[in-house]
Order: structure tokens, then sequence, then C-alpha cells
């Protein structure tokens, strides 16, 4: 039965869902409608006619699709555009995908679609015309236009918006230019798929391009030349070829394979967001986010000459925070120089270690510092801080003391100055990276035959924190975070003690070099340590963590060996560890070690979050499991993610008197029967939607108005909820659950301007 609404067509109105647009039956009977997104031509039936549009003179917004099926322009005629003066956008869309194209016909059909002049917004898709519509070239009628989209069109001739030149069927150069004709406010810019656009010149007194915002250009095969495009290797010093767009703001240029002289990026201080990807220079790709102070570069491997970074207005990036290069070759100092806000930094794919040992200290703020993808990056070091001279100091008690006291500093300065540079090339000439010691945030990506550096004579004889003596990243005495990832060896040849006793953060995800927490043990502020896939490494050091009363977080993950090497510890071992340990969140998969003595001893009065994840071989719990978990009496969150093979929840869990959230993801074999008995009382969150349990699924629905929040219905398609992987972008925090991932380390996203 059909939905009858009495006096619809006597009110103005809007549809909410777009898809709904292009259902509506006889819309030519809602005379009051105000947009109209999606309206196909010929749909169904003669009810979705172009006559219907004709009769909705109040229409603010407007799409006519499938416009192919037009047979006669005088159908065109009959959608009455001119009339259609409150109409502020129109989208013509005709299907490319269509087998036959009569060019001439489809001329006829645009050129009577000729809309009110009041019009802001414009979109012409896959028109098959040779020529542009007269209203939109000798004869412009919407020079009010602000958004203008063109795409998939084949004209011989294109809007006043500049002096163009195509290409012809022969191949041949031909100039389009329309003189005495502009738009006036023109502010975006759309040009996409045009095949036979070879030049944009900029020879125009820009007057239509002085209001421009926006300007997308994709998909043009032939293209070589653009407005602001600069002389091939000029370096940018001021923005001199950017003065045809005083207002651009945002610039995307993607899929131009010939297109090799481009602006420089960020052309002026109005710059807000740069894409470039798909054109004929060094760049692979660009990215450039005012917002958020940040710079993404890849590089082509075989173009890393001296000439790649002329593209770049270093002199316009004073603010950025934020820099992603990969196969990019270094900076030079002078580059370097302007980066004056830079705080992180990540190098992917390097082939030229030698050249940014150098470069590295001289930025000031840095403080986050990105490695990855490099076979030929073979150790990682801390620039040394020279001590500086007391006599500075000390306040001078005489003017010849004042003079010998300046003597002797500028002479320490000077051998300060020798020893770091004679440390720094030696370091280059050894394949090394050399880090400044004021970084706090490390991530190391892929590099196979990375090692930290040992430590030096000297350090030795001084001795480093905590006893160890110097070497490996002493030196980075503000470092809180690093991440090693898929670098077997990194801490294989390092000292005893390799890290500065400021850690707080480490994640560890394919160092199989490494046997035992020994080196990581003396870490006393140490609040959080992941560890994935680390082959036979023991949990040997663990204790003294634990002892610490710092380590409240602990993720193992496919390490078998590890909680295996805990022995039982001497009773006043395990007392002081277990007085001290502050562990609260525990996430394994690994159910027979850890529910085991002496462990969970140890952590029975502190853990309140234990996550089994990803155990492949626990089918039920035995007996003297479920007594070892009903030790962990401050329990308060309780997980169980896919163990494909668990059949039984533990018993005991009422006993476990402040269990608050239990959550079941991914269990599909659970089938034993639960009942409210055997929850506990303060049980606040029972999460089993996404337990791939159907029958798990139906019992706890009884359990709802017993506890407060139940969650078990399914997810929509039944899908799995993913877990917090750990996402290790340079610029995000750092994971709660660490998962090996495959996704890059640096990803920056994809933003679409759209015009409708």
């Amino acid at each position: 039965q059909d939905l009858v609404v009495p006096n619809i067509d006597k009110h103005p109105f809007h549809l909410p869902d777009n898809s709904l647009h292009s259902d509506i039956f006889k819309v030519g009977k809602l005379k009051l409608l105000r947009e109209l997104r999606r309206f196909e031509v010929k749909k169904e039936s003669n009810s979705f006619e172009l006559k219907e549009l004709g009769q909705l003179l109040g229409l603010e917004k407007l799409g006519i699709y499938n416009l192919e099926m037009v047979e006669v322009k005088e159908e065109a005629v009959e959608v009455k555009l001119m009339q259609k003066q409150h109409l502020q956008e129109l989208i013509l869309d005709w299907n490319t995908n269509r087998s036959n194209k009569d060019p001439m016909h489809e001329e006829n059909v645009l050129e009577s679609l000729r809309p009110h002049s009041n019009l802001y917004r414009q979109s012409i898709n896959g028109h098959g015309g040779a020529t542009c519509p007269s209203w939109f070239g000798v004869n412009l009628s919407v020079k009010e236009l602000e958004c203008l989209q063109l795409s998939d069109v084949s004209w011989t001739n294109l809007p006043p918006i500049g002096e163009f030149w195509l290409v012809d069927e022969h191949g041949e150069e031909r100039r389009s230019y329309i003189q005495g004709q502009r738009f006036r406010n023109l502010k975006s810019l759309e040009l996409v798929k045009i095949p036979k656009l070879k030049k944009w010149i900029g020879n125009d007194p820009c007057e239509v391009l002085s209001h421009l915002e926006l300007l997308i250009i994709e998909k043009c095969p032939e293209l070589v030349e653009l407005p602001f495009s600069h002389e091939a290797g000029c370096e940018p010093k001021h923005e001199t070829n950017m003065t045809c767009f005083p207002k651009l703001q945002r610039l995307v240029i993607a899929d131009c394979p010939k297109l090799s002289s481009l602006p420089h990026i960020p052309w002026s201080s109005n710059a807000r967001y740069a894409n470039i990807t798909g054109v004929d220079s060094g760049l692979e790709r660009l990215h450039y986010f005012e917002n958020l102070d940040c710079l993404e570069i890849t590089g082509k491997k075989d173009v890393l000459d001296s000439a790649f970074w002329r593209e770049i207005a270093f002199h316009n990036l004073s603010k950025v925070k934020r820099m992603s290069l990969t196969t990019c070759p270094p900076l030079s100092l002078d580059h370097v120089e302007m980066l004056s806000s830079l705080e992180s930094i990540a190098i992917h794919g390097s082939t030229s270690w030698e050249g940014w040992t150098p470069l590295l200290p001289h930025f000031p703020k840095l403080l986050q510092v990105n490695v990855c993808w490099s076979e030929n990056l073979t150790g990682l070091g801390v620039v040394r801080q020279q001590k500086k001279t007391e006599a500075r100091a000390r306040p001078p008690s005489s003017s010849i003391d004042e003079v010998e006291e300046a003597q002797i500093g500028q002479g320490q300065s000077q051998h300060d100055a020798r020893e770091e540079e004679e440390e720094i090339a030696a370091a280059t000439s050894a394949g090394l990276l050399m880090l400044p010691s004021q970084i706090q945030t490390l991530e190391n990506f892929d590099c196979p035959n990375l090692v930290l550096c040992p430590a030096s004579p000297d350090d030795d004889k001084d001795g480093g924190p905590n006893g160890g003596g110097g070497g490996g990243l002493q030196g980075l005495s503000s470092l809180r975070k690093l991440w090693i990832q898929n670098c077997p060896r990194c801490l294989s040849s390092s000292p005893r003690f390799p890290l500065p006793s400021s850690m707080e953060d480490i994640y560890l995800n394919g160092v199989v070099a490494m046997f035992t927490l020994l080196p990581v043990s003396n870490l006393s502020t140490l609040t959080r340590l992941s560890i994935y896939g680390c082959g036979d490494l023991g949990c040997e050091g663990l204790l003294s963590l634990l002892a610490q009363g710092h380590l409240t977080k602990l993720y193992v993950h496919r390490t078998p060996k590890f909680f295996a090497h805990l022995v039982p510890p001497r009773s006043e071992e395990l007392e002081l560890a277990s007085r001290s340990c502050k562990l609260q969140e525990l996430q394994t998969d690994d159910v027979a070690a850890v529910l085991g003595a002496p462990i969970c001893t140890l952590l029975a009065s502190s853990l309140t979050e234990l996550q089994i994840y990803e155990d492949e071989e626990v089918e039920r719990f035995t007996k003297e499991q479920e007594e070892v978990l009903r030790l962990l009496t401050s329990l308060e969150k309780l997980q169980f993610r896919s163990c494909g093979k668990l059949q039984c929840l533990p018993a005991g869990l009422h006993t476990l008197p402040k269990l608050k959230a239990l959550y079941i993801y991914s269990c599909p074999a659970i089938r034993s029967q639960l009942k409210v008995d055997d929850l506990p009382k303060s049980l606040q969150v029972l999460d089993v939607q996404d337990s791939k349990s159907n029958k798990l699924r139906r019992q706890c629905r009884k359990f709802i108005g017993t506890i407060p929040i139940v969650e078990a219905w399914p997810t929509q398609g039944n899908k799995e909820v993913e877990p917090h992987l750990p996402t290790p972008p340079i610029f995000l925090a750092f994971p709660n659950y660490p998962i090996k991932i495959s996704r890059s380390p640096f990803v920056l996203f994809d933003r679409k301007y759209c015009l409708f």
C-alpha cells in the first residue's frame, strides 16, 4: 500500500537520504521540493521523464543523470532550467560506459539545458559533444558561478578561464581562448579526464582566477603546462609563480604523467593543502597539510638527483612540525635550518644514511625519529653532548680573568666542535645513524642489519648510568618511547643496559636475537612493555622490572618460551616483587603458562585486566588453572578473544569479587551453558555480540535486566570487530594492543574535496 502524506505538495521540504531521490515516482507533483540530488532519466517508465522536473520551480539543488537517454532536445527544454531562479547547484551527467555516442545530439541537449544566471555550482560529467555550450562559453550566462567541475569531456573549446591549448585527433595543438567573457567569483575548479588538454597558459590578466581557493587537476594524460608552472630547475625564493592564484588554498594534481613542471609546495602562506601524485617529476607523491603542520613526500627510486628538492618551498615550511620522507635524498643544511619548528621526522627507504647523520643534530626541536625499510643501515648511536667549560659559568674576578676565561671557553668550544665533527665523520663512514640527544620517541622498522652501537672505551671508563657503561641509546637521556619492529639484531650486541633510565614505553616485534629481559631490567620508570614474535626470548629480568613498581601493562604474544623461563623465585624475591608489583593489565596468548604459579601469585593484588588473545591451543581450563584464576581477586576486566578452540569458560568466575566486565570475541567453539550463578554479582558489562557463537549470544540475552549492560546481538553482517591494533605511524600515540600489523608505519589519510 502506498504511503499517503496529506498536503505534501503544499509545504517546502528536503529529502534526507540521497539514495531516495532517484526512486521518487511522479516527482513533478512535489512542487515545493527544494532538493532533488539524483534524478535518473527514464529510469523505469514514463514517470521519470524530464518534463517531471519542469514543474519543480523551487528547486535549489538538482542532479540529472543518464542524460544519454534523452531522445530529442525538446525533452531537455521541458526541464525549464532558465525558470528555476532559486537553483544554486546543478549536476548534468551522462553515463560514461554507454556504447554509442552522438556528439551532435548531445551538444544540442546540453545547449538546451541552459540554467538560470543565479547558478553557483555546476558539474558536467561524461558529455559526448565536441564543443562547450554557448551559455558556458562565448555567451557566458552563469558569470556568478563559484564552483565548476568538468569531468570526462572532449571539447575542442573550454570555458573562459584562461588560454588553453588542446590536442586534436591528428595530434596538432589548437588554441582555445574566449575573450570578453569571464567568471566573476570562481572559487573552486575541478578538471578531470580532459584528454585533449595539453596546456593551460597563464598569459591572462588573471582576474578570472583571482578568487580561486581550490584547484583539482586529475587524469589529463596530455597535460604538460599549468598557469603556475615554474621554470624547471628554478630554486624557489619567493612567491612569484602563483600571482594568478593569490587566494589559492588547496591544490590537487593527480595522474597527469606528462606534467613535469609544478608549483613550489607550499606556494604561499595561504596554502592549506596539497596532494600531488602521478606526475613526471622526481616526486612519486607529495602531501601537505597545513592544519596538521605536516608534510609527506615519496620520491621515485630512479630520480634522486640534486634537483629533487627544488619543488619544495622550504621558506614556507617554518611552521611544519612533522615530516615523512620515503625514498628521498638527504636534505641540505640550508633546508634544515628553515625547518625550525620540526618535531618529528620519518625517514623511510633511504640509501644515504651518511647524509643524514650530520643533519639531525641541527633540528633544535626534534623529539621523534622514525627509521624504516633499510638494509644498509647498520647501526644507531647518539651524538654526545660536549661538556661546556665551567669557566664561562663562574663570574670573573678581574678583566684579565675575563679575557683568559673567554679564551679558554673559545678554545674548549672549538675542541668540542672538532670532536663532534670527528665523531659524526666516523659514524658516517661506518654506515651509522647518529641521533641527537634530545629525542623522546624512536621507532625502527624493517632494518634487518640494524644494531645499537656498543660502548666506546671512554664510555666504559666513565661508567654509564645504572652501572652499565655508555653505548647503545643511553645518551638519549630524554627517550620515553621505543618501538622496534622486524629489526632482529637490534639488541644483540648492545651493552649490558643499552637504554636510558628515562624509558616509559617499549614495543619489541621480531627482535629474535634477544633472549632475556636483563637488558631492560634496570628501567625503573618503564610503565608498558609489549613483546611480539621475539623467538626464544625468556622473562629473566621480569621480576626486577616488577619490583621497580612502575610497570603497569605487559603484552606478550607469539613468544612461546617467555613465561616458561620464569623459575620459582626465592621467598624474599617473591615477597619483594609481590609487595612492589603494580602490574594492572596483562595480555597473553599462553593461558597454560600464565595461569600458573608463581606469576599469578605476584599479580594477585594488582592485576585489574586480563586479556587472553589468540590462544590457539586452549580448549578448556584445567582445575589447577581455574584455582589460580581465582587468586586474581583484584580483576575487574576479563577478555577472551580469537580463541578458536575454546569450548567453555573457566569455572569459578563468580568468585572474582571485583569483576565488572566480561568480553568474549571470536570464540565460535564455546558451547557450554552459561548461567547467572556462574557470574559474579559485581558484573556490569557482558559483551558477546562478536563471539561468533550464536548459542552463546542466545544464552546471554537471558541476562538482560539482570546485568546492567548486555551486548548479545551480532554486528551487522556478523563481521568480526577488529581489536585495537597498534598503529605505529610516527605521530600517533602508542597502541593499547600490540598486535602485528601490515600497514605502512606512516600513512596520512587521503582527502578528496568534492563540490557536491
